[in-house]
C-alpha cells in the first residue's frame, strides 16, 4: 500500500467552500458524499446511498479491502447490466459493495427528507425508466462499519455536499454536485 490519503472530487462537483479542513477533522477510513437515487433499491432499504463524486480514503488497511470488493461489485454489475443494455455505474459497485460487507449504520439526528425524479440511462438505446425516490438528510455525518467499531467509514451531510437544489442546512455547502440529468418533470 502506498501510505497516501487522497480526496477524490468529480470535475462536477463546484467547490464553493474549501473542504479539505472539513474533510482533515473527520477521523474515518473513508468519506463518502451522499447520492440520490442509486441503486433505488438501496434508497429504499436504507434510506439513502453513498456517492463517489466526492471522497477521501485514507491508508488504513480495510479501504485496500473495500475497494477489491467494490471492483468485484463492479464487475458483477456490468456483467448483469450488459444483459440488460444498461450501463454499470460506481455508485452501484460502491453501495452493493458496503451492504455485501454486512454494514452496521449508525445514524444521527435526521434533518429532513427530499424527493427526486430522474429518468434513468436516458442515453442508452431501450426503454427509459422514469424513477421517484425519497431520500433522507441527516444533521451530521452517518457512520458505518463492517463488525468492528474502531474501523469506521461516513457519509457526509448532504447539506454540506448536495445533490439536490433544494437542501438546506446548518452550514453552508462545502461542495454543490448536482444531478443535472434528465427529469420527467
Amino acid at each position: 500500500a502506498c501510505n497516501v490519503t487522497f480526496c477524490h472530487s468529480d470535475a462536477d462537483a463546484l467547490w464553493l467552500r474549501d473542504p479539505r479542513p472539513y474533510m482533515a477533522s473527520l477521523r474515518h477510513g473513508l468519506v463518502f458524499s451522499q447520492g440520490t437515487i442509486a441503486p433505488t433499491l438501496l434508497v429504499a432499504q436504507w434510506g439513502f446511498v453513498l456517492c463517489q463524486g466526492f471522497f477521501l480514503a485514507r491508508p488504513v488497511p480495510f479501504a485496500a479491502h473495500f475497494f477489491q470488493r467494490m471492483m468485484y461489485e463492479m464487475l458483477r454489475i456490468e456483467r448483469w447490466y450488459k444483459r440488460l443494455a444498461g450501463d454499470a455505474g460506481d455508485q452501484d459497485a460502491l453501495n452493493y459493495a458496503v451492504k455485501g460487507m454486512h454494514v452496521h449504520w449508525q445514524l444521527p439526528q435526521v434533518l429532513g427528507t427530499a424527493s427526486l425524479d430522474m429518468v434513468m440511462n436516458p442515453f442508452v438505446p431501450g426503454p427509459e425508466m422514469a424513477v421517484h425516490v425519497n431520500f433522507t438528510h441527516f444533521l451530521k455525518e452517518v457512520v458505518g462499519h463492517f463488525g468492528n467499531p474502531q474501523r469506521t467509514f461516513a457519509m457526509l451531510p448532504h447539506h454540506l455536499v448536495m445533490r439536490t437544489p433544494a437542501d438546506t442546512g446548518p452550514a453552508a455547502p462545502l461542495v454543490l454536485h448536482l444531478n443535472f440529468g434528465p427529469s420527467k418533470a
